[in-house]
């Protein structure tokens, strides 16, 4: 599933999988080029699962995942690396929808490829 999509959106998943992503906390906290981790929402800590699961900034983006994927099943795990106790049809829909997700947000920016 790390190759599933376009290059753009796998650069970027990685980066989020590694903590080097443009989120405040990775740029305060493992990158050390910010001083403060908090996100424009104003929430102490924007990290992954803030920016999938709780930034008010993005509930408009995130209810068009909520409509597709089962939340119950639904985790930083099983988004950046699937889970062997779903179809691989299902995992392949989880991961369309993350992408649509991080470009309908905006919140990074992705380079054509």
């Amino acid at each position: 599933m790390y190759y599933y999509g376009p290059r753009s959106l796998n650069v970027q998943m990685a980066r989020l999988r590694i903590g080097c992503s443009n989120l405040h906390s990775h740029l305060c906290r493992n990158l050390h080029v910010e001083e403060s981790a908090s996100c424009k929402c104003g929430y102490v800590d924007e990290d992954c699962e803030h920016y999938f699961f709780c930034c008010e900034v993005y509930a408009a983006q995130r209810l068009q995942i909520f409509r597709v994927i089962d939340q119950a099943i639904l985790s930083i795990q099983t988004m950046f690396h699937g889970d062997a106790n779903i179809s691989l049809d299902y995992n392949i829909t989880i991961l369309d929808s993350i992408h649509q997700y991080i470009i309908e947000t905006g919140r990074f920016r992705l380079r054509n490829s």
